[in-house]
């Protein structure tokens, strides 16, 4: 899936698919999809909150095509604000299913 870079909220990452949002508590830009080996230029080290709305667990990355730090969320899990993570927030720039 192409990703998508629109004002989210959290409502609106498809069932089966991971998201990012630019903002905590789900606002602003968001990415969305399963395997996204380089967000676009406008969501670039930009995500503060992370859905996995998928069917299984999957990983977020601070570098393009799957490498760097990383943050892993399991099937549902939710984080509204990645503020505290100083090592991540506002770095992920790619994201793929388990």
């Amino acid at each position: 899936m192409v990703p998508s870079t629109a004002s989210a909220a959290i409502g609106q990452c498809s069932a089966g698919y991971m998201c990012s949002c630019e903002d905590a508590s789900y606002s602003g830009g968001f990415v969305q999809g399963n395997s996204v080996g380089q967000y676009p230029s406008a969501m670039h080290d930009r995500a503060s909150s992370l859905y996995n709305n998928a069917s299984r667990a999957g990983t977020y990355y601070s570098d393009a095509y799957y490498t760097g730090m990383t943050i892993r969320l399991n099937s549902g899990q939710v984080w509204d604000n990645l503020y505290w993570n100083t090592l991540i927030n506002d770095k992920i720039d790619s994201h793929r299913r388990d």
